[in-house]
């Protein structure tokens, strides 16, 4: 098992995950729907999501769930099922943000949430097939 793999992995999941939001994000701008909500917490003013930031939201999160990876290959011996199931753990609970964010549309909390699943399986999957390399 690959600690500095589960990392590499969990970068090009974050990457190619954040890639795929930024299409879903531009898509979705060109069908109309800005995306606009008050990301600067409850209380601020709606505005449209910035798309580099579906970019960022996606490999910053990597780089930490492949820390905590690498913790847990240091401190068990299936790290990989303990793993999993944090994945999952968080990816629901993620689904407040978009579910929750106020001055936005019905439309802009779905395409909010596929964006989160598809974060959430990318990284994952990053992780867990670079974790398997060696190296």
């Amino acid at each position: 098992m690959s600690i500095r793999g589960a990392f590499l992995g969990g970068l090009v999941g974050g990457v190619a995950s954040g890639v795929i939001n930024v299409l879903l994000a531009l898509g979705a701008s060109g069908a109309g729907l800005g995306l606009a909500g008050a990301y600067g917490g409850p209380g601020t003013p709606a505005v449209p999501l910035a798309v580099p930031m579906a970019l960022v939201a996606s490999v910053v999160p990597a780089l930490f769930a492949g820390g905590v990876y690498a913790g847990l290959a240091k401190a068990t011996a299936n790290p990989t099922r303990i793993f999993v199931g944090i994945a999952v753990v968080f990816g629901l609970l993620s689904m407040a943000g978009p579910a929750t964010l106020e001055g936005a549309s019905g439309a802009t909390r779905g395409v909010l949430a596929l964006m989160h699943v598809v974060a959430g399986v990318g990284i994952t999957l990053g992780i867990l097939r670079g974790s398997t390399r060696t190296g």
